[in-house]
């Protein structure tokens, strides 16, 4: 196995704008229903100290997140957006990827592991279509990395 070898990206192009696409339009969709200033947290889990999520993490909902409800709604959306208008682009993609994998790590153990199912499918396979990107950079291919990061010489 050669990890200089060239690859052809292509089918992981197709991967990264499907995931920037569908952050964009959920960050988007948080903006125009003034995600931020709702009741996200208590829609998203119920009641944070009955959630059936980790110890540890629940605790880090209850003393940090739940104070600062506001804040993290702002961090959420824009999180959401931004992440997804650098996949779109192909702009910085290693590591935007990287952020959206503990974005999504944090869906996954709070509103994945409470409600299960299909939420949490759908959180691990996102994070592993992540790791993917990570992995592949595909912002080379049809994308702006391409322009910022050539090889010189």
């Amino acid at each position: 196995m050669n990890l200089k070898e060239k690859t052809d990206l292509w089918p992981i192009v197709i991967l990264r704008l499907y995931i920037g696409y569908y952050l964009l339009r959920q960050g988007i969709l948080k903006y125009i229903r003034h995600f931020p200033q709702t009741d996200w947290i208590s829609r998203e889990l119920g009641d944070v100290t009955k959630a059936s999520i980790y110890s540890w993490y629940k605790l880090f909902l209850i003393d940090v997140v739940v104070p600062h409800r506001v804040l993290f709604g702002y961090l959420v959306m824009s999180g959401e957006i931004l992440i997804g208008v650098c996949l779109v682009l192909g702009l910085l993609t290693r590591f935007v990827s990287i952020i959206g994998i503990f974005q999504l790590l944090s869906y996954y153990f709070g509103p994945g592991m409470a409600k299960g199912g299909s939420t949490l499918a759908q959180q691990q396979t996102f994070i592993i279509a992540l790791v993917i990107l990570v992995l592949t950079d595909p912002g080379r291919t049809l994308g702006l990395d391409s322009l910022f990061f050539k090889k010189r010489g």
